[in-house]
Protein backbone atom coordinates (compact mmCIF):
# COMPACT_ATOMS: atom_id res chain seq x y z
CA UNK A 1 0.00 0.00 0.00
CA UNK A 2 3.12 2.54 0.59
CA UNK A 3 4.30 1.52 -2.35
CA UNK A 4 1.56 2.05 -4.06
CA UNK A 5 0.86 6.10 -2.24
CA UNK A 6 4.73 6.21 -3.46
CA UNK A 7 4.29 5.88 -6.80
CA UNK A 8 1.21 7.91 -7.11
CA UNK A 9 3.70 10.94 -5.56
CA UNK A 10 6.01 10.06 -8.30
CA UNK A 11 3.63 10.70 -10.63
CA UNK A 12 2.19 13.49 -9.33
CA UNK A 13 5.42 15.32 -9.18
CA UNK A 14 6.48 14.05 -12.84
CA UNK A 15 3.37 15.57 -14.17
CA UNK A 16 4.09 18.69 -12.47
CA UNK A 17 7.42 19.31 -13.61
CA UNK A 18 6.18 18.35 -17.15
CA UNK A 19 3.30 21.24 -17.00
CA UNK A 20 4.81 23.85 -14.85
CA UNK A 21 5.93 26.29 -17.82
CA UNK A 22 2.40 25.12 -19.58
CA UNK A 23 0.01 26.78 -17.28
CA UNK A 24 -3.04 27.71 -19.31
CA UNK A 25 -1.19 27.60 -22.38
CA UNK A 26 -3.67 25.72 -24.13
CA UNK A 27 -6.69 27.08 -25.29
CA UNK A 28 -10.63 25.94 -26.43
CA UNK A 29 -11.47 28.77 -28.98
CA UNK A 30 -15.06 28.02 -28.71
CA UNK A 31 -15.35 28.89 -25.27
CA UNK A 32 -11.98 30.33 -23.90
CA UNK A 33 -11.33 28.14 -21.50
CA UNK A 34 -7.49 28.08 -20.57
CA UNK A 35 -5.70 25.47 -18.74
CA UNK A 36 -2.73 22.98 -19.33
CA UNK A 37 -4.62 19.78 -20.81
CA UNK A 38 -7.43 19.54 -22.41
CA UNK A 39 -9.79 16.51 -21.05
CA UNK A 40 -10.15 12.84 -22.91
CA UNK A 41 -13.14 10.52 -23.99
CA UNK A 42 -13.45 7.02 -24.56
CA UNK A 43 -11.78 7.79 -28.01
CA UNK A 44 -9.20 10.00 -27.51
CA UNK A 45 -7.14 11.60 -24.71
CA UNK A 46 -6.61 14.97 -23.81
CA UNK A 47 -8.44 16.65 -27.20
CA UNK A 48 -11.31 17.44 -25.58
CA UNK A 49 -12.67 20.51 -23.72
CA UNK A 50 -13.33 20.38 -20.45
CA UNK A 51 -15.19 23.37 -19.96
CA UNK A 52 -17.62 23.10 -22.80
CA UNK A 53 -17.11 19.63 -24.56
CA UNK A 54 -15.84 21.00 -27.90
CA UNK A 55 -13.58 18.89 -30.06
CA UNK A 56 -11.29 19.15 -32.94
CA UNK A 57 -13.32 19.24 -35.69
CA UNK A 58 -15.24 22.48 -33.79
CA UNK A 59 -12.14 24.26 -33.07
CA UNK A 60 -10.86 23.38 -36.64
CA UNK A 61 -13.78 25.09 -38.01
CA UNK A 62 -13.79 28.59 -35.67
CA UNK A 63 -9.90 29.01 -36.37
CA UNK A 64 -10.96 28.61 -40.07
CA UNK A 65 -12.98 31.25 -39.45
CA UNK A 66 -10.43 33.11 -37.47
CA UNK A 67 -7.71 32.39 -39.78
CA UNK A 68 -9.61 32.78 -42.97
CA UNK A 69 -6.99 34.82 -44.81
CA UNK A 70 -4.08 32.54 -44.19
CA UNK A 71 -6.17 29.72 -45.46
CA UNK A 72 -6.75 31.51 -48.66
CA UNK A 73 -10.31 31.47 -48.42
CA UNK A 74 -13.01 34.40 -47.34
CA UNK A 75 -14.85 32.70 -45.07
CA UNK A 76 -16.08 35.79 -43.37
CA UNK A 77 -20.28 35.43 -41.87
CA UNK A 78 -21.26 38.79 -42.03
CA UNK A 79 -24.14 39.30 -44.50
CA UNK A 80 -24.21 35.56 -45.46
CA UNK A 81 -27.19 33.35 -45.36
CA UNK A 82 -25.98 30.52 -43.03
CA UNK A 83 -27.89 26.91 -42.33
CA UNK A 84 -26.41 24.44 -39.94
CA UNK A 85 -27.25 21.14 -39.95
CA UNK A 86 -27.42 18.85 -36.03
CA UNK A 87 -25.79 22.05 -34.76
CA UNK A 88 -23.48 22.01 -31.49
CA UNK A 89 -24.99 24.33 -29.25
CA UNK A 90 -21.27 26.16 -28.29
CA UNK A 91 -20.95 26.64 -31.88
CA UNK A 92 -24.49 27.87 -32.10
CA UNK A 93 -23.91 30.86 -30.12
CA UNK A 94 -20.85 31.80 -31.85
CA UNK A 95 -22.54 31.91 -35.65
CA UNK A 96 -25.74 33.79 -34.02
CA UNK A 97 -23.66 36.24 -32.88
CA UNK A 98 -22.04 36.67 -36.61
CA UNK A 99 -24.82 36.53 -39.02
CA UNK A 100 -28.21 38.10 -38.90
CA UNK A 101 -29.10 35.12 -41.12
CA UNK A 102 -28.21 31.93 -39.14
CA UNK A 103 -30.52 29.09 -39.40
CA UNK A 104 -30.50 25.33 -38.14
CA UNK A 105 -31.52 21.80 -39.55
CA UNK A 106 -31.94 18.71 -38.36
CA UNK A 107 -34.20 15.58 -39.12
CA UNK A 108 -35.44 14.83 -35.38
CA UNK A 109 -34.66 17.17 -32.96
CA UNK A 110 -37.41 20.23 -31.94
CA UNK A 111 -35.32 22.86 -30.65
CA UNK A 112 -34.38 23.71 -34.60
CA UNK A 113 -35.71 26.21 -37.10
CA UNK A 114 -36.57 23.43 -39.77
CA UNK A 115 -36.80 19.86 -39.62
CA UNK A 116 -35.21 18.69 -42.84
CA UNK A 117 -34.15 15.30 -44.27
CA UNK A 118 -30.79 16.09 -45.49
CA UNK A 119 -31.47 14.04 -48.57
CA UNK A 120 -35.00 15.52 -49.46
CA UNK A 121 -34.78 19.53 -48.53
CA UNK A 122 -37.51 20.06 -50.99
CA UNK A 123 -38.99 22.88 -49.11
CA UNK A 124 -36.09 24.47 -49.81
CA UNK A 125 -35.71 26.48 -52.99
CA UNK A 126 -32.75 26.28 -54.88
CA UNK A 127 -29.93 29.11 -53.83
CA UNK A 128 -31.49 29.66 -50.64
CA UNK A 129 -28.40 29.89 -48.62
CA UNK A 130 -24.73 30.72 -48.84
CA UNK A 131 -23.13 29.11 -45.87
CA UNK A 132 -24.32 25.00 -45.43
CA UNK A 133 -22.32 23.40 -42.24
CA UNK A 134 -22.68 20.04 -41.51
CA UNK A 135 -20.21 18.42 -38.86
CA UNK A 136 -20.87 14.23 -39.05
CA UNK A 137 -23.94 13.91 -40.55
CA UNK A 138 -22.99 11.82 -44.32
CA UNK A 139 -22.21 9.13 -42.30
CA UNK A 140 -25.45 8.48 -41.27
CA UNK A 141 -27.94 9.19 -44.22
CA UNK A 142 -29.13 6.61 -46.17
CA UNK A 143 -27.46 7.92 -49.79
CA UNK A 144 -24.82 10.46 -49.16
CA UNK A 145 -24.65 11.39 -52.57
CA UNK A 146 -28.10 12.43 -52.96
CA UNK A 147 -27.61 14.27 -49.62
CA UNK A 148 -24.96 15.98 -51.38
CA UNK A 149 -26.70 17.37 -54.54
CA UNK A 150 -29.44 18.71 -52.12
CA UNK A 151 -26.59 20.79 -50.33
CA UNK A 152 -25.30 21.88 -53.84
CA UNK A 153 -28.92 23.16 -55.22
CA UNK A 154 -29.86 25.25 -51.71
CA UNK A 155 -25.99 26.80 -52.11
CA UNK A 156 -26.07 30.42 -53.43
CA UNK A 157 -24.13 30.60 -57.27
CA UNK A 158 -20.80 31.32 -54.82
CA UNK A 159 -21.72 29.19 -51.75
CA UNK A 160 -19.36 27.29 -49.61
CA UNK A 161 -20.43 23.71 -47.52
CA UNK A 162 -18.40 23.23 -44.92
CA UNK A 163 -17.98 19.70 -44.30
CA UNK A 164 -16.37 17.07 -42.05
CA UNK A 165 -17.16 13.00 -41.55
CA UNK A 166 -15.06 10.48 -39.61
CA UNK A 167 -12.28 8.88 -41.54
CA UNK A 168 -10.49 5.69 -40.29
CA UNK A 169 -6.93 6.29 -40.72
CA UNK A 170 -4.90 4.95 -43.68
CA UNK A 171 -8.46 4.28 -45.55
CA UNK A 172 -8.07 4.69 -49.26
CA UNK A 173 -11.54 4.08 -50.32
CA UNK A 174 -14.98 4.76 -48.37
CA UNK A 175 -16.20 1.63 -47.48
CA UNK A 176 -19.66 0.76 -47.41
CA UNK A 177 -21.51 -2.52 -47.07
CA UNK A 178 -25.56 -2.14 -47.39
CA UNK A 179 -25.30 -6.02 -45.98
CA UNK A 180 -24.16 -4.92 -42.94
CA UNK A 181 -27.76 -3.99 -41.19
CA UNK A 182 -27.45 -5.28 -37.70
CA UNK A 183 -26.62 -2.71 -34.76
CA UNK A 184 -23.44 -4.36 -33.37
CA UNK A 185 -22.14 -5.67 -37.07
CA UNK A 186 -22.28 -1.44 -37.51
CA UNK A 187 -20.25 -0.65 -34.75
CA UNK A 188 -17.45 -3.06 -35.46
CA UNK A 189 -17.30 -2.23 -38.88
CA UNK A 190 -17.88 1.36 -38.93
CA UNK A 191 -17.30 2.54 -35.60
CA UNK A 192 -20.75 3.63 -34.27
CA UNK A 193 -24.26 1.45 -34.47
CA UNK A 194 -25.94 4.01 -36.43
CA UNK A 195 -22.91 4.61 -38.80
CA UNK A 196 -23.72 3.29 -42.57
CA UNK A 197 -20.45 3.47 -44.17
CA UNK A 198 -17.05 4.66 -42.76
CA UNK A 199 -15.21 7.65 -45.33
CA UNK A 200 -12.01 7.33 -46.68
CA UNK A 201 -9.59 9.51 -48.03
CA UNK A 202 -10.81 9.32 -51.14
CA UNK A 203 -13.77 11.91 -49.29
CA UNK A 204 -12.26 15.17 -51.37
CA UNK A 205 -12.78 13.20 -54.49
CA UNK A 206 -15.97 12.56 -54.11
CA UNK A 207 -17.14 15.77 -53.02
CA UNK A 208 -15.64 17.24 -56.46
CA UNK A 209 -17.69 14.88 -58.45
CA UNK A 210 -20.59 16.27 -57.25
CA UNK A 211 -19.74 19.61 -58.67
CA UNK A 212 -17.62 21.57 -55.68
CA UNK A 213 -14.40 22.74 -55.73
CA UNK A 214 -12.75 21.40 -52.66
CA UNK A 215 -9.89 22.71 -50.21
CA UNK A 216 -9.00 20.13 -47.48
CA UNK A 217 -8.63 21.68 -44.05
CA UNK A 218 -6.00 20.26 -41.52
CA UNK A 219 -3.77 21.22 -38.43
CA UNK A 220 -1.05 21.33 -41.11
CA UNK A 221 -3.03 24.22 -42.39
CA UNK A 222 -2.24 26.52 -39.51
CA UNK A 223 1.03 27.62 -37.62
CA UNK A 224 2.25 25.05 -35.25
CA UNK A 225 1.52 27.23 -31.97
CA UNK A 226 -2.06 27.98 -33.15
CA UNK A 227 -2.18 24.42 -33.43
CA UNK A 228 -0.80 23.71 -30.58
CA UNK A 229 -2.92 25.63 -28.42
CA UNK A 230 -5.91 24.84 -29.88
CA UNK A 231 -5.35 21.36 -29.89
CA UNK A 232 -6.78 21.12 -33.31
CA UNK A 233 -5.03 17.58 -33.25
CA UNK A 234 -5.29 14.40 -31.67
CA UNK A 235 -2.01 14.56 -29.54
CA UNK A 236 -2.63 10.58 -28.76
CA UNK A 237 -3.48 8.57 -31.58
CA UNK A 238 -6.73 6.29 -30.62
CA UNK A 239 -5.71 2.62 -30.82
CA UNK A 240 -9.18 2.13 -31.88
CA UNK A 241 -9.44 1.13 -35.79
CA UNK A 242 -12.23 3.04 -36.77
CA UNK A 243 -10.98 6.09 -35.05
CA UNK A 244 -10.26 9.35 -36.52
CA UNK A 245 -6.96 10.84 -35.85
CA UNK A 246 -6.07 13.21 -38.18
CA UNK A 247 -9.34 15.40 -37.97
CA UNK A 248 -10.17 17.20 -41.72
CA UNK A 249 -12.01 20.04 -42.45
CA UNK A 250 -13.77 20.60 -46.52
CA UNK A 251 -14.30 23.66 -47.91
CA UNK A 252 -16.52 22.88 -50.46
CA UNK A 253 -16.76 25.93 -53.15
CA UNK A 254 -19.64 25.88 -55.59
CA UNK A 255 -18.31 24.49 -59.22
CA UNK A 256 -20.57 26.62 -61.57
CA UNK A 257 -19.09 24.07 -64.66
CA UNK A 258 -21.81 21.82 -63.25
Amino acid sequence: MKFILFLKQIKRKIKTVLFKNKSKFYSCNACGWRGNRFGSDNWHKFSKCPSCGSEVRHRLFLACLEYSKDIGIDLSLEGKRVLHFAPEIIISKILSKLTDSYKTADLLRKDCDFNLDLCDMSIMGASSFDIVIVFDVLEHVPNYKIAIKEIRRILSKFGIAILSVPQQDNLPETYEDRNIVLPKDREKAYGQWDHLRMFGDDFAKLISEEGFKVKEISYKSFNEIISLRHMLKHPIPSKNKNATNNRRLYLCMKNQMK
